[in-house]
């Protein structure tokens, strides 16, 4: 124990003229700074035994209270013990605490052994080897950060991407969707104009029957005229047979005008019906080839046409 420590630990009474008793009022403070000299060299030595046997973590506690208790001039020794008590410390378990206090000791040491070359000396060495530990943990800190830093901003990265693509996936499925109903729609408007196309033609065949009919009647009648015509010419010609040719081209014209009537409706019915349907399936064609549709690019999302 140093000199200014066990001065520091010695009782005020003790230290007063050999062979003069205390005073009588004195006698229980003497007795009080007994018993915390003795609780003092005690945590001393407590620490000095721990530090001893290497259990430098249990050598902290006792040193640590006396550096408490004795006043600031006194602590000096301390200084010196509990900054090399947390360095051997740190050796074990690496509690960065441990190098924090062990720096604050070495630097009050260095400035107490101000003017001692050897003191100062030994205590700049140890300290530089705090410092450069420090030094390094904080180094290791700082690149760990950047590490997590940059691996964070590739789990980022990788999240917008998946959000991107489960987007894009998205909106393909909602494109085919569309895609499948317009091709239902058109397909559905394609089998309407086929039966439209079909019943025009139907009709449509219908009226050229009618017509072909009107045409065969208008030659009937036709014929009727000319057999007419012989009929006057032949002297013996009986009015009966006037009669039956003159109702005969009448049944020929009303047939060829009747047929002509019909064959012509139905004809330019089947063909509007033919012409209607082919251009509402146009329209469909092209309303469904310039739908919007909603599109990936590099952007995100885009709305095309």
């Amino acid at each position: 124990m140093s000199l200014a420590l066990v001065v520091a630990l010695w009782p005020s009474w003790a230290r007063a003229e050999p062979g003069t008793p205390p005073p009588a009022d004195e006698a229980e403070l003497a007795s009080e700074e007994s018993r915390e000299q003795a609780r003092r060299v005690d945590l001393y030595d407590q620490g000095k035994r721990a530090y001893g046997a290497g259990d430098f973590v249990g050598a902290i506690e006792p040193w640590q209270k006396l550096y408490d208790t004795v006043p600031l001039l006194n602590r000096v020794d301390l200084f010196n013990k509990l900054g090399r008590a947390h360095w051997e410390a740190y050796q074990t378990d690496h509690d960065e605490e441990h190098l924090v206090q062990a720096q604050a000791m070495f630097e009050r040491n260095l400035e107490a052994t101000y003017g001692d070359a050897q003191a100062e000396r030994d205590t700049r060495e140890v300290l530089d080897k705090v410092d450069a530990e420090l030094k390094h943990l904080q180094e290791t800190r700082a690149q760990q950060e950047r590490e997590d830093t940059a691996r964070r901003a590739v789990e980022e990265e990788q999240a917008r991407q998946r959000r991107r693509e489960q987007a894009e996936r998205q909106a393909r499925r909602e494109q085919e969707r569309e895609r499948a109903e317009r091709q239902a729609r058109l397909d559905q408007k394609r089998r309407r104009f086929g039966v439209y196309a079909k019943a025009g033609g139907s009709v449509a065949g219908l009226g050229v029957a009618s017509l072909v009919t009107a045409a065969v009647g208008m030659g009937l009648g036709a014929k009727v005229d000319r057999d007419g015509v012989e009929l006057m010419a032949t002297p013996d010609a009986r009015p009966e047979e006037f009669q039956d040719l003159l109702r005969s081209g009448r049944a020929y014209n009303r047939l060829a005008v009747a047929t002509t009537a019909i064959g012509g409706a139905l004809v330019i019915s089947g063909a509007t019906m033919v012409v209607v349907a082919a251009v509402r399936l146009r329209r469909a064609e092209a309303e469904g080839s310039a739908r919007a549709r909603v599109v990936p690019s590099l952007a995100g999302m885009e709305v095309r046409f």
